[in-house]
């Protein structure tokens, strides 16, 4: 299938840490037009990269049409997508198709592990974006093999369980 990714970001720092914790949104996600991906490490520039904790190192992927929802219809006004705080927003896939699937993008190998949701999402976005994302807050996939994402067009295949 066609998908599309529309924006790329990396994260410079820590930003949040957990529910229970205090907010620390003080570094805005980074956007890039292309972003080079590292089998068990990360992503090149991330501060994630080489994490001690390897399910931190993943790559996190966001629905585009799930972003419009919360802009338009949670938010209703402006909302810039590094709000989401992911690092890939696609549009042409249900991303929650691929947990616990081996899968290709643009060459690249990915096993989708687990949906992603916040609490911190009701701060970076608008009261109510934690609860509404419920099975649709996009996901989190492990690296298979190293490769550089662009903004643009790919073929993503599914491969099969992971």
């Amino acid at each position: 299938m066609t998908i599309t990714i529309k924006h790329l970001y990396i994260a410079p720092a820590h930003n949040y840490y957990g529910s229970d914790e205090k907010n620390t949104a003080d570094h805005e996600m980074i956007e890039r037009t292309s972003i080079d991906l590292k089998a068990n490490h990360g992503i090149d520039n991330d501060f994630y990269i080489d994490d001690k904790e390897p399910d931190k190192r993943d790559i996190t992927l966001f629905d585009w049409s799930i972003f419009r929802v919360v802009r338009d219809e949670i938010v209703k006004g402006d909302l810039r997508p590094s709000n989401i705080q992911r690092n890939v927003f696609i549009e042409g896939v249900d991303l929650h198709t691929l947990i616990d699937k081996r899968f290709t993008i643009g060459g690249i190998e990915f096993i989708g592990s687990c949906e992603v949701p916040s609490p911190w999402m009701d701060e970076t976005c608008a009261d109510g974006t934690h609860d509404a994302l419920k099975e649709r807050a996009g996901i989190r996939a492990r690296i298979i093999n190293d490769g550089r994402l662009d903004l643009g067009n790919y073929e993503l295949e599914v491969l099969g369980n992971a």
